[in-house]
């Protein structure tokens, strides 16, 4: 049994991540300042999470880390 050529066509391409000049690069994944205001006024609202996180573009669990690791009693 030796090593074989696998043929032209059998490698499997990985999609090239992006480049800082392109487009479809991901949103910056911290929350701002101003993030911040606006989950304060939301559970002022008595938004869900979830309708926080889909207002601000945000994944819901990343809203609720905020919530829980941001807030005083």
């Amino acid at each position: 049994m030796g090593w074989t050529y696998p043929g032209p066509f059998s490698y499997n391409f990985l999609p090239r991540r992006p480049k800082k000049g392109d487009r479809h690069i991901k949103e910056k994944k911290r929350i701002g300042h101003n993030d911040r205001i606006n989950i304060q006024a939301a559970i002022a609202k008595g938004w869900t999470p979830a309708q926080t996180a889909k207002l601000l573009s945000k994944s819901r669990s990343t809203v609720y880390r905020v919530i829980v690791n941001n807030t005083t009693i």
